[in-house]
């Protein structure tokens, strides 16, 4: 049988971003990974380079402050943070 995570909300955590149980990670290239949260048709392919993806998923798996997530956002996909996490939220990859 299979169980979901389910975080536990504290005062001293409330305020950072989780990976959402119910996405799916798979490997999409040889360097790249893909976050699939197939009950949202919704995909994110992290970045190219296997140890940014790695580490940004690590991340988001134990849960990150917005100002970290920024900044991880900004070295490693070069993306605008705030679109990127309100497109994740929006699609149920981050809670």
């Amino acid at each position: 049988m299979d169980y979901i995570k389910q975080h536990y909300f504290t005062e001293e955590n409330i305020g950072l971003y989780y990976l959402s149980p119910y996405v799916t990670v798979r490997k999409h290239q040889p360097d790249s990974l893909c976050l699939i949260r197939e009950d949202r048709q919704t995909e994110l392919l992290l970045p190219d380079e296997k140890q940014q993806a790695l580490g940004l998923l690590e991340q988001l798996v134990n849960g990150i402050c917005e100002t970290d997530l920024s900044d991880c956002l900004l070295d490693s996909l070069n993306a605008e943070p705030q679109d990127w996490i309100a497109a994740c939220l929006q699609g149920g990859i981050i809670e």
